[in-house]
């Protein structure tokens, strides 16, 4: 079977708690939910289909429905510093709920950090996913935001989020 190919049941402890599956789980993290920071191989950039939007993410190969397109990475900082910085970035996304703590991908983020919002005319075909992942060799948990495919999506199609 391939890495990342068993599915967790929704009794999955890690599922359930959102954290990242690993040697504690009992998948060992051989799951779609395992590894979830390694996947920026699954899409690509190239000018947007939305003018004037430059770059956008698009889909290396076909996606399915609730596969992890990869992690939106970048500089950790409270929501406050960001606002006080003297240049607003295009890359900023919340990082929790209450908005306290932001990623600003700008210098230094994924490719998942050029994946456009959709504008009025198109659809949202990825969501926003917060994780804890492992860390340092599995030793600790840190909060990562993660986008996965909403259904299928064919290989060479723009992806957008909401």
């Amino acid at each position: 079977m391939a890495k990342g190919s068993k599915v967790c049941t929704a009794s999955c402890h890690c599922l359930i708690a959102r954290i990242e599956c690993g040697r504690g789980c009992g998948c060992n993290g051989d799951c779609a939910n395992g590894q979830l920071g390694d996947r920026d191989d699954k899409l690509y950039l190239a000018p947007s289909t939305i003018a004037g939007a430059g770059q956008g993410g698009f889909a290396s190969a076909a996606l399915a429905k609730d596969e992890i397109v990869g992690e939106y990475r970048g500089e950790i900082l409270s929501n406050t510093m960001e606002k006080a910085r003297k240049r607003r970035s295009a890359y900023v996304a919340f990082l929790d709920s209450p908005g306290t703590m932001v990623i600003d991908g700008e210098f230094g983020g994924s490719k998942v950090t050029r994946i456009n919002h959709p504008g009025l005319t198109r659809s949202p075909n990825v969501i926003a996913l917060r994780r804890q992942v492992r860390v340092a060799n599995n030793s600790r948990l840190s909060w990562g935001l993660f986008l996965k495919a909403t259904k299928a999506i064919p290989a060479k199609v723009e992806l957008f989020w909401d």
